[in-house]
């Protein structure tokens, strides 16, 4: 294999240094017509969430900010192929994930999803160990891995068999990892990463009302928890994405947020993202890191 990319995620928040990202795309009303399924899981994620068609041009210009900020922190940045008929590719993060040395490509409910996965192709091509789900739903915004174990969110995109699958994965790679599951308080919640997400390996950002009490307390006692309002969780104000240890990349509009980060020793890089998080997604999930640490 040549050109072969040598992987490794050991924490969600090692030093980012190669990323796949995104790629905003116009679309229309008819366009998602066209490939969303009607189901009672739309309904909630509509009910709970921001769902309006981004200005396309206004979100490129956004996203490039971006990109240039993750080069003038020398990360390798690829970028997703378009897939013709497929109207938004600008969430590789659900399409797979690394844990440690291995990456595992993830199973969509959504078919329009799971034709994205022909845009990271020519990533897969150069990875040395991929696998892939037998079975169950599960997408990689839901899965965030800490130095120890792998949490895993029970939403709307993914389920138990789903779960059951990728800690099977693991196991047959022999990566001695437990996975955890994490529930939700109610339906509608996109992924995890939309409630919440690691900040350092010990501080976390979270939506309090988002979780149900035990998984209230399973992140209670592996984080240092900042709470987010749930009116900043609803501006994806959450979903944010480090670049090391100590410095995160957050929403310009997040003001409260990236004071208390700042207090606690977490550099801060506000980017503008308001035309990019009309749909409920933001820095995490336009990015699938390859290498951190």
């Amino acid at each position: 294999m040549s050109d072969v990319i040598e992987i490794g995620v050991t924490s969600d928040v090692g030093r980012l240094r190669e990323v796949v990202v995104g790629i905003v795309k116009p679309a229309t009303e008819a366009d998602f017509r066209r490939v969303v399924q009607p189901s009672a899981a739309h309904d909630r994620l509509a009910a709970h969430n921001r769902m309006e068609l981004q200005d396309a041009a206004v979100a490129a210009e956004q996203f490039a900010v971006f990109v240039d900020v993750l080069r003038g922190f020398d990360v390798v940045v690829h970028t997703v192929e378009d897939v013709p008929d497929v109207p938004l590719q600008l969430y590789p993060r659900d399409l797979a994930v690394v844990v440690d040395d291995v990456l595992i490509r993830t199973r969509s409910r959504e078919a329009w999803r799971r034709a994205e996965q022909a845009g990271m192709r020519h990533v897969y091509d150069r990875v040395r160990r991929v696998l892939t789900l037998p079975s169950g739903t599960i997408e990689g915004g839901d899965v965030i891995v800490t130095d120890t174990d792998v949490l895993v969110g029970l939403g709307e995109e993914t389920d138990e068999q789903g779960v059951a699958a990728f800690r099977t994965a693991l196991a047959d790679a022999g990566i001695e990892r437990a996975v955890v599951p994490i529930e939700f308080a109610h339906g509608g919640v996109m992924h995890l990463d939309t409630k919440f997400t690691m900040a350092s390996p010990s501080i976390g950002i979270f939506s309090p009302s988002a979780f149900t009490p035990a998984a209230r307390k399973e992140l209670e006692k592996r984080f240092d928890l900042i709470e987010a309002t749930a009116e900043e969780a609803r501006d994806v104000q959450v979903n944010t994405v480090a670049l090391g240890p100590d410095t995160i990349v957050v929403s310009e509009s997040a003001h409260r947020l990236a004071g208390l980060l700042d207090d606690r020793g977490i550099t801060p890089i506000p980017i503008d993202v308001s035309e990019i998080t009309t749909l409920p997604g933001s820095f995490r999930c336009a990015t699938m890191p390859l290498v951190r640490g």
